[in-house]
């Protein structure tokens, strides 16, 4: 009991010292960061990212003093950190770069055209029906309605791993919790009440 204790006491602990050094370090970054950004929009190619790039470098920076602010210094005076970034690196613009060259290619295969390839029609229709915010708002929680009512069936805290199980196949294959599966759950928990 007393380690457990302990325990709870250091993560408390722990989790005070990073939340003050969070609002110490907070100011600092948001003078760093970058004006609200103009809305995404996809890329149709992925911007060019070298493998080493001089003008990266603040060549006004004495290396021996400072080597990271002389080699990564001009790269960060051109990339202050978004405004919805707690950090960013080369690595943070490369993988937002990478997003953002998906998003084209799928805005392009979701475009009605005679010579989209099956797989072009199949990954293209799937992206812009996820995207039809309006059909999605309209349809409310209507799709997920069977699965709903198979939680809200759950009478007793024990059933809730079978169906997170059943949910989770439900999320692979497209498959509802159907009258069979709640019929399932319903035998399940006859079971278990009479333990």
């Amino acid at each position: 009991m007393k380690t457990r204790t302990l325990g709870v006491l250091t993560g408390t602990i722990i989790a005070g010292a990073l939340s003050a050094a969070a609002l110490a370090i907070a100011p600092a970054q948001a003078a760093n960061a970058a004006p609200p950004a103009a809305p995404d929009t996809p890329l149709q190619a992925l911007p060019y990212s070298p493998g080493l790039d001089a003008s990266a470098m603040d060549t006004s920076v004495n290396a021996c003093s400072d080597l990271y602010h002389f080699a990564c210094g001009g790269w960060q005076k051109r990339n202050p950190i978004p405004a919805d970034q707690s950090s960013w690196d080369v690595y943070g613009k490369l993988y937002v770069d990478n997003q953002r060259y998906l998003w084209g290619i799928l805005e392009d295969a979701a475009k009605p055209f005679g010579t989209r390839t099956p797989v072009q029609t199949k990954i293209g229709d799937y992206f812009a029906a996820c995207m039809n915010v309006d059909a999605i708002e309209r349809a409310g929680a209507q799709p997920i309605r069977p699965d709903l009512d198979a939680i809200d069936a759950l009478a007793d805290k024990h059933l809730i791993a079978a169906l997170v199980g059943r949910l989770h196949v439900h999320m692979q294959t497209g498959a509802s919790c159907s009258a069979q599966e709640s019929s399932r759950t319903r035998k399940m928990q006859a079971r278990s009440s009479q333990t």
